[in-house]
């Protein structure tokens, strides 16, 4: 009787390892999902998704077992090759994005703007960089020296760079009134449109740049160390935390986005059918070589069948 029942068994088992690999099967599961995903499509998002568990799930993500320095690795490794491969393009990012996105980019940069109304504070906080003083200082300096030099020729350059402490310290006396001009230049209703007009030059010029300079920003040396600082931020202890806190709103908002839409209206699902369809097969394929996991889902369904009757 064990016999009859093993025997009973493996012929099931050999039956659906074969029938899995049939065309007939693939077209018949092909007509069942296609059926289900149709029904799918009509469905509200929130009437699929439990929205408060997929938000716990990712609250209660752990970290723990993840190897940073093989995710560092990955980063790392991803990035030189994205890199060398930017090396290679002399397209420019408008050549790119296609003829019809660079016409719609163009009439976003020709479109009518108006500056924020933190920029006065944006650009005096800009002019305060220390930096900013010493180029405009030297700026300065240099028309004083080329004035000097034009109306006189024969003692102007000496007499500039003998006095290039004291011309240089009397400018930064008058440098907290000139950066206050600036602000008032940069942020007056009347330069907005110069101040739009050089924001849109700088655009089209870094749109029409070669993809392939924008590698050539980092040095091999500041390159590694961005890579060490990449490390470093992959082990400090606050990362996952924040982490799943920014991962946690981002599903919020998502979901407050899409829940009153139904699931055809953010993806055709429809189009899946086929798709779906082979992933199910190649995994059912999958089962089935595996013996003791073919040998459950038999005996399984031999016990379903002979619930029915």
């Amino acid at each position: 009787m064990a016999k009859r029942a093993e025997s009973a068994r493996s012929q099931q088992q050999n039956y659906w390892s074969k029938r899995v690999r049939s065309p007939q099967f693939k077209k018949g599961l092909r007509r069942v999902i296609g059926d289900a995903l149709h029904d799918l499509a009509k469905r509200r998002v929130d009437s699929v998704v439990d929205a408060a568990a997929v938000k716990r799930s990712i609250q209660n993500w752990d970290f723990a077992g993840i190897d940073r320095d093989v995710v560092a690795d990955f980063l790392v490794a991803a990035e030189r090759h994205f890199t060398e491969r930017l090396k290679r393009d002399r397209r420019s990012m408008l050549a790119i994005l296609g003829p019809e996105l660079a016409d719609d980019v163009e009439a976003l940069l020709t479109e009518d703007g108006h500056l924020p109304p933190f920029l006065d504070d944006f650009v005096a906080g800009m002019l305060e960089q220390e930096f900013v003083r010493k180029l405009l200082t030297d700026l300065i300096f240099t028309a004083i020296g080329a004035f000097n030099r034009r109306v006189n020729p024969l003692f102007g350059a000496m007499t500039t760079n003998m006095l290039e402490d004291q011309i240089k310290g009397f400018i930064r006396l008058f440098m907290p009134t000139l950066l206050r001009q600036a602000v008032s230049f940069a942020t007056s209703r009347t330069n907005q449109r110069l101040v739009l007009e050089f924001s849109r030059a700088f655009v089209r010029q870094l749109l029409e740049e070669p993809v392939a300079h924008y590698a050539e920003l980092q040095s091999p040396a500041q390159r590694r160390q961005t890579e060490v600082v990449l490390r470093k931020a992959l082990k400090l202890k606050d990362a996952d935390a924040a982490l799943r806190r920014a991962a946690a709103n981002a599903w919020d908002d998502l979901y407050g986005s899409l829940k009153h839409r139904t699931v055809g209206e953010i993806a055709d699902v429809n189009g899946y059918a086929g798709d779906v369809t082979d992933l199910v097969v190649a995994a059912l394929r999958l089962v089935f070589e595996r013996d003791e996991v073919a040998r459950f889902i038999t005996e399984e369904l031999t016990l379903a069948a002979s619930a029915s009757t």
